[in-house]
This record gives structure tokens, C-alpha cells and sequence, in this order.
């Protein structure tokens, strides 16, 4: 097993074994497997599966992994192809055609999180009353606590 995760040489690519087959294993699926699930079948373990993004995502090998497999010209052609795309479904025994956005906005959504190209989530840190307390105020107020603790 130790051998399956040196890095690969070739050609300038940067990337484990792992990374290459968790990227075939999603490029194969068409979207329809986690990258969970592909990290599994390339060998991750649970743990790493669990956390792509300390793992596998940002690294510079996933990255060119990403660069050769999604280039973003293609990612580009695909979602402007997408604003025009098209179904059939019958309706009351006539075919009509509908807009048919969601296997395409499905790629994209899985190729652009793949390459990291959206915002980090923001996370609401709400105000503690402690926060607008001056230090000597906040030294005061760590002496009463101390107080009552050791009263108990």
C-alpha cells in the first residue's frame, strides 16, 4: 500500500495514485457517486473521507488533477451550453420541449466544488458580553468568578 501512494513523475503531474483514482472513480460515476465514496474505493481511509478538504482537495497534485481533467475552457463551454439547455416530456399525449438545467447545473456544481472555485462558507460569530469589556473589567470579573469557585 505504501508503494500505491508515492507521487507520479510523469509528464509534471504532481499527484498520488490515490488522487488519480479518486478523480477517475468521479469522473466515471458522471457526478452520481460522493467524493466520499470515490476516496473510499481509491483507498482513503474513513477519516480522510471524511475531510477532503485537509486530504485531497487542497493539494497542489488534486489541483492539477483537476486542471487536466476539468479544464476550466471546458467547464466554460459546458455551463454556457447549459443556459440553452433542453428536454422532451409529453404532456397530454403531445411532446413539448422544456428547459432541462439540472443534470448539467449537477456537473458543473461537482466539477467547480472539485476545483475549489467557490467562496468559502461564512461562518456568524455572535458577540460574547465578554467582548466589549475592558481588561479591567474582565480582570474584576475573573476574580469573582475565582471567588465563587472556590466557595464551592
Amino acid at each position: 500500500m505504501a508503494k500505491e501512494n508515492k507521487k507520479e513523475k510523469k509528464e509534471g503531474v504532481n499527484s498520488t495514485i490515490r488522487q488519480k483514482r479518486t478523480m477517475e472513480a468521479l469522473v466515471q460515476s458522471k457526478g452520481r457517486k460522493s467524493l466520499y465514496k470515490c476516496m473510499r474505493e481509491a483507498g482513503y481511509s474513513q477519516k480522510s473521507s471524511e475531510n477532503p478538504k485537509n486530504i485531497l482537495t487542497r493539494s497542489k497534485g488534486w489541483q492539477q488533477l483537476c486542471e487536466e481533467y476539468l479544464p476550466d475552457a471546458s467547464l466554460l463551454s459546458l455551463h454556457k451550453k447549459q443556459l440553452n439547455s433542453y428536454k422532451y416530456i409529453i404532456v397530454n399525449g403531445k411532446k413539448e420541449r422544456v428547459e432541462d438545467n439540472k443534470s448539467r447545473l449537477k456537473a458543473l456544481d461537482l466539477a467547480y466544488r472539485c476545483k475549489g472555485k467557490y467562496a468559502p462558507t461564512e461562518v456568524a460569530v455572535s458577540k460574547s458580553k465578554y467582548s466589549t469589556m475592558s481588561n479591567e473589567e474582565l480582570q474584576e470579573t475573573e476574580k469573582k468568578l475565582k471567588k465563587f469557585l472556590f466557595k464551592l
